[in-house]
């Protein structure tokens, strides 16, 4: 575990043994915290109390699984009652794509899912679903607007799953500072909308930290440190699907976008 905390982004992505450990240890598991990572607080969220187009946003019961600008479930995180919503408006514009393995593994397959991409505008005015809005009430980030990232809606099959990756890096590299591989997303919100039978698991292996779907709950984290580089504990995979589907919600927000909201830094460790 001390290996993968210390290794590089390009090792963390290409090297086979990372795959290998991803697959047969924090797969086999559903929650779980490893290598020292240790559960760091658990509290409901009261700052703001809205209640209207945009649902029952608080309180949020948070978990904190990580130190500094880590990584938060938000248990019970939207009202079950807009996930049937969400789903039937998208499967009409849902399109199968492969999902090619994302690592350089050469031992990597590529498996199907369904996606959709909606506007935060179009599913909120069609169904009152206004996820964009919550998560803005939510993060206290810009999320919604002409530059936003829309939505996200993805279905998993069967045996599906993704290599270790990077939301905010696009093809990893052994250049240490290569900018067109940079993507302008400074966190990620992933919410499941099902609980899946088996497997399907999100899993960060170099924190050594694993996510079982749950239906309703939310996974929170910063890709970027505050002084702008990477934070490289948030490379993730996903588990294979051996039974049942998994559905999920991505929402990135843009770093662009946020520039007043989450001031920068000039301490590295931050």
């Amino acid at each position: 575990m001390t290996r993968w905390k210390d290794a590089t982004l390009y090792e963390l992505e290409s090297s086979p043994i990372a795959t290998h450990y991803v697959n047969l240890d924090l797969c086999r598991k559903e929650d779980v915290l490893r290598g020292g990572w240790k559960l760091r607080g658990c509290w409901y969220h009261y700052d703001k109390q809205v209640i209207g187009p945009h649902g029952p946003l608080l309180p949020i019961r948070v978990e904190q699984l990580s130190e500094g600008p880590g990584l938060f479930i938000f248990r019970d995180y939207i009202p079950l009652g807009w996930i049937p919503k969400l789903q039937n408006y998208v499967v009409p514009v849902m399109r199968a794509e492969q999902v090619p393995p994302t690592s350089d593994w050469p031992a990597g397959e590529p498996s199907m899912a369904n996606f959709a991409w909606i506007h935060d505008a179009d599913i909120g005015n069609a169904t009152g679903v206004w996820l964009g809005r919550k998560v803005e009430l939510t993060t206290g980030l810009k999320a919604v607007g002409i530059l936003s990232e829309r939505l996200k809606v993805a279905l998993y099959s069967l045996v599906a799953e993704l290599s270790p990756h990077h939301d905010a890096h696009l093809t990893f590299s052994s250049v240490p500072i290569d900018p067109k591989n940079y993507i302008d997303y400074a966190a990620t919100l992933l919410i499941y909308l099902n609980t899946v039978e088996r497997g399907g698991s999100t899993v960060f292996p170099a924190a050594g930290i694993a996510v079982a779907p749950r239906k309703g709950n939310a996974l929170y984290y910063h890709l970027l440190w505050r002084n702008g580089t990477i934070d490289k504990r948030w490379v993730y995979a996903t588990c294979p699907i051996p039974l049942g589907v998994k559905w999920t919600t991505t929402k990135w927000i843009r770093d662009s976008e946020n520039i007043l909201n989450r001031n920068c830094d000039v301490d590295q460790n931050v």
